[in-house]
C-alpha cells in the first residue's frame, strides 16, 4: 500500500466544475471525483488550508453556488488532514521560484508535502512532473478496480436524479 498522499486544488475543482450528466465524459473530472471517493472511504490524504482557500477563491468567482457545499462537505473527509503551511515553507518555496514549472501555491505543496514526508500527489498539474522527487499520480487511477466501481456508483445514482 502507498503512504499517504497530497491533493491538489484542481481535484477539488475539477469535480465541482463538472456537470453531473449522462453519458460521462469528462475523464479529468472523473478521476477526480474518484480521488475523493477513495478518500471518503477512508483513504489517508493531506492537503492544506493554502489549497483549501485556492478553491474557495475559485468556486467564489466560478461557481459561487457550490462554495458553501465545499465548506460544509469538507470537514466530512475524516481522513484529509488540512495543514496550514509555516512561515519556513513559504520562505523555502520563494526560493524555488524558477526552477519548476509551477507557481508559488505550488511551490509551498512541495514544501508541506517535504516536511509531512510525502512524495506523492494527486493532481492533474503536469507542471508537478517537472519535480524529481514526486510523483504525480492521476491518469493511471483510470486503471484500478475502484475506478469502474466508482464509475458505475456514479452512473446509478445519475439515473436515480433523472
Amino acid at each position: 500500500m502507498q503512504g499517504r498522499r497530497f491533493v491538489d486544488a484542481n481535484v477539488f475543482i475539477n469535480w465541482l466544475k463538472a456537470k453531473p450528466a449522462l453519458p460521462l465524459k469528462d475523464e479529468t473530472a472523473l478521476i477526480s471525483g474518484y480521488i475523493l471517493h477513495k478518500i471518503e472511504k477512508g483513504e489517508e490524504a493531506l492537503t492544506t488550508v493554502t489549497v483549501k482557500d485556492e478553491v474557495a477563491v475559485w468556486l467564489s468567482r466560478y461557481k459561487v453556488n457550490t462554495l458553501k457545499r465545499f465548506l460544509t462537505l469538507l470537514p466530512g473527509y475524516i481522513t484529509l488532514e488540512i495543514a496550514t503551511p509555516s512561515l519556513t515553507d513559504q520562505g523555502k518555496a520563494g526560493k524555488l521560484m524558477g526552477k519548476y514549472k509551477l507557481g508559488y501555491t505550488d511551490l509551498v505543496t512541495l514544501q508541506v508535502m517535504k516536511r509531512h514526508g510525502i512524495s506523492e500527489i494527486y493532481s492533474s498539474d503536469t507542471g508537478f512532473d517537472t519535480v524529481p522527487e514526486i510523483k504525480r499520480v492521476f491518469d493511471e487511477l483510470r486503471e484500478e478496480d475502484g475506478y469502474g466501481k466508482f464509475l458505475r456508483l456514479l452512473e446509478r445514482t445519475l439515473k436515480k436524479s433523472e
